[in-house]
C-alpha cells in the first residue's frame, strides 16, 4: 500500500513540475525526455502515452500539442484498441503557435513547424512544415 501511495505522490509531483512550464502532461510524465534549455510557450499539451523526446535549444510556442496515441481505424468500436507511437523532436526545433504533432512522428535537427501546422508525417532536418496537413518545404 505504501508503495502505491508514494507512487500516486511522485507522479502528481511531476504533473505540477511541469505545470510550472506552462505544459499539461496527460499519463505519469516518466517517458518524456526534455533536452537543455528548451522553451515552452505556455498551455502546451503533451498526450505522453508513449515516449516523447524533445532535443536541446527547442522553442515550442503557445498552444502546441503533442499526441502519442490514436485508435485503429478498422475496429469498431474505434475506443475498443488504443495504439501508442513515440514522438521525436530534434534539436534546435522551432514549433509554431497552434501546431499539433501527431503519434509517430519525427521532426529533425533545425526543423521549423509553421503556426497551426497539422504535423502527420516526418518532418526531415533543416525543413519547414506548414500547413493542414502539413507540407515541407524548403528552408
Amino acid at each position: 500500500m505504501f508503495f502505491r501511495v508514494g507512487l500516486y505522490i511522485r507522479r502528481k509531483f511531476r504533473q505540477i513540475r511541469w505545470r510550472r512550464r506552462g505544459v499539461t502532461v496527460w499519463g505519469d510524465g516518466t517517458n518524456i525526455t526534455v533536452g537543455t534549455d528548451v522553451h515552452f510557450g505556455g498551455e502546451v499539451a503533451i498526450f505522453g502515452t508513449d515516449a516523447v523526446e524533445i532535443g536541446d535549444h527547442t522553442i515550442i510556442a503557445l498552444r502546441v500539442i503533442i499526441h502519442t496515441s490514436t485508435h485503429d481505424k478498422y475496429k469498431f468500436p474505434y475506443s475498443a484498441i488504443r495504439i501508442d507511437k513515440p514522438v521525436k523532436i530534434g534539436k534546435n526545433v522551432w514549433i509554431g503557435t497552434g501546431a499539433i504533432i501527431l503519434p509517430g512522428v519525427t521532426i529533425g535537427d533545425n526543423a521549423i513547424v509553421g503556426a497551426g501546422a497539422l504535423v502527420t508525417k516526418d518532418v526531415p532536418c533543416n525543413s519547414m512544415a506548414v500547413g493542414v496537413p502539413a507540407v515541407l518545404k524548403r528552408i
